[in-house]
């Protein structure tokens, strides 16, 4: 049997908002400040229970101006309309580099608070920091930076960097869809850094990188034994030769047992990188070659 109750109260199916609003009281979203607007925090948190929401744009907050539970839930003292939240968000735009720096120092103290898990190796404790970065298909609008991206189409190309088995971000940076993977990551890198030093977060930081950032300038910033720093960055061959590498392979390799067919060696190169006259001792390829016989 189904009975249906009719009510005049207002439904809402998001609650998960009200511990979004919970989370933002703990880092301290409303203690964002600006010199140029005075409740400049609420407006950065009034803005974040949109993109709770899935939602990005001005328009949006009209729809909440009305919304007892958006106002309650982000513990907000009113919603403001969509005009003031885009006319306080420009004045605001004059210290984008203040308020970015508040916005990363309120994720990296949730993070600090957090239970962060890291890895063993070798009866070595390293706490992961996995960099990498993704297209955002922003395709058929004009936003400023939107262009061609690595996945062939128009949209964004960010860099993040995830800290932790659990992932959480330590820092994100927005980038124009063209720019390459490998531009301004090292800077990237250092600030994820500094962020997670200044909120001690000790230890062994593990950086996890792809081939895209394969390169001398990143293994210097994240191969530091004496700061804690290490790396694992995925081998860009750029034109080495699959037959070069199989000879390297044969000569310092040891072959492991495989099926019929299938030949594996595995094995650490001892080549430290070279930049000019600068060379990074310590840092070793490590690699795995397999040769099939069998069709």
């Amino acid at each position: 049997m189904i009975k249906i109750q009719t009510t005049t109260e207002m439904i809402e199916s998001k609650g998960g908002l009200i511990l979004a609003g919970k989370a933002a009281n703990k880092i301290g979203l409303r203690s964002i400040q600006n010199k140029n607007v005075k409740n400049a925090g609420d407006i950065i948190k009034s803005f974040f229970g949109l993109m709770v929401e899935g939602k990005s744009d001005f328009e949006s907050m009209a729809e909440k101006r009305k919304s007892l539970f958006f106002k309650e839930a982000l513990d907000l003292p009113f919603v403001y309309a969509k005009d003031t939240v885009r006319l306080y968000l420009e004045k605001m735009a004059a210290d984008t580099e203040g308020i970015i720096r508040q916005l990363r120092e309120c994720s990296i103290k949730k993070i600090r608070k957090a239970p962060l898990h890291g890895i063993w190796i070798n009866n070595k404790h390293y706490l992961p920091v996995d960099v990498d970065t993704m297209a955002m298909d922003n395709s058929k609008t004009k936003k400023e930076g939107v262009s061609r991206t690595y996945r062939k189409y128009d949209g964004f190309h960010p860099i993040m960097a995830y800290m932790g088995r659990e992932g959480y971000i330590v820092d994100c940076e927005l980038r124009p869809g063209s720019q390459h993977c490998q531009k301004g990551t090292v800077e990237f890198i250092n600030g994820a850094i500094k962020l997670a030093r200044d909120e001690h977060i000790s230890g062994r930081l593990l950086f996890r990188l792809d081939s895209g950032n394969d390169s001398f300038d990143t293994l210097k910033a994240t191969a530091v034994v004496e700061k804690g720093l290490y790396c694992i960055v995925k081998r860009n061959k750029r034109n080495e030769s699959d037959d070069k590498w199989l000879k390297i392979a044969k000569r310092y390799g040891k072959q492991v047992e495989d099926r019929e067919g299938k030949n594996v060696w595995i094995g650490t190169l001892d080549v430290p990188p070279r930049k000019k006259d600068e060379i990074l001792y310590g840092v070793k390829c490590v690699f795995q070659i397999t040769e099939r016989t069998s069709d």
